[in-house]
This record gives C-alpha cells, sequence and structure tokens, in this order.
C-alpha cells in the first residue's frame, strides 16, 4: 500500500470513529500488517459515477470526494464490516480496507477489498 493511501485509510479511520468492527486509529497503527489489505485494479471505464453503480450494492457510502475521486464506505465482508478508501487515478483503482480481528484472523479487511475488486472487474 502506497503511503497516500495509507494517509487516506488513517483518515478515513479517525474521521469516522471506532465502531463494533473498524478501529481506532491508534489501535490500528499497532496493528496494520494483520487488519489491513489494498490492491489496484485496471477497469475498463474509470468514471466516479461508473464505481459508484459498481460498489454502492456493497455497503454504505459515507464519503463521496468527486474532486479528489475519493470513495469512502463500509462494506460486508462476511458478518463483519470493514471500512474500504478507493482512489481512481486514470483507469486505475486503488483499493484499501481495514476492520478490526479477534484472536483468529478471519481477513476482513482483504475479504472487503476483494468484493470491491470482484464489483469493479464486472
Amino acid at each position: 500500500m502506497d503511503i497516500s493511501m495509507k494517509k487516506r485509510l488513517t483518515a478515513a479511520v479517525k474521521e469516522y470513529g471506532q465502531t463494533e468492527y473498524i478501529c481506532s486509529a491508534d489501535a490500528l497503527e499497532k496493528n496494520w500488517e494483520r487488519w489491513t489489505a489494498s490492491d489496484r485494479v485496471t477497469v475498463s471505464e474509470a468514471s466516479d459515477l461508473h464505481i459508484r453503480s459498481r460498489v454502492i450494492g456493497l455497503g454504505r457510502i459515507l464519503e463521496e470526494d468527486l474532486e479528489k475521486h475519493v470513495y469512502v464506505m463500509l462494506v460486508k465482508a462476511g458478518k463483519n464490516e470493514a471500512l474500504v478508501v478507493t482512489h481512481t487515478t486514470g483507469m486505475n483503482v486503488d483499493i484499501a480496507a481495514c476492520a478490526r480481528e479477534g484472536l483468529i484472523n478471519q481477513h476482513i479487511a482483504k475479504k472487503a477489498v476483494d468484493h470491491v475488486k470482484s464489483m469493479l472487474l464486472k
């Protein structure tokens, strides 16, 4: 995950606070490797409205910044939710997610990234 996506994800965690499934910014920093996942996908159409139409069914959009081409959303990953940030540059969409894990790592953030990625590639 590049530095700009790490900053965007950390800012989103600070903005939308701690929920049952999303951790605090301090806890995220301590468990970064375990609680986050990211990927980049190249899409055939990368307009903001196209991205929105693809991800709207996955969860709840919390923030939509059309000038910076950023979406922040809560995405269902099994029984849990992950906080997901997408950023579009050209035909590339960067996806980053975080979710608090328990004693047994369920890879919630990775599942959320995979859900978003699969919807963008449809």
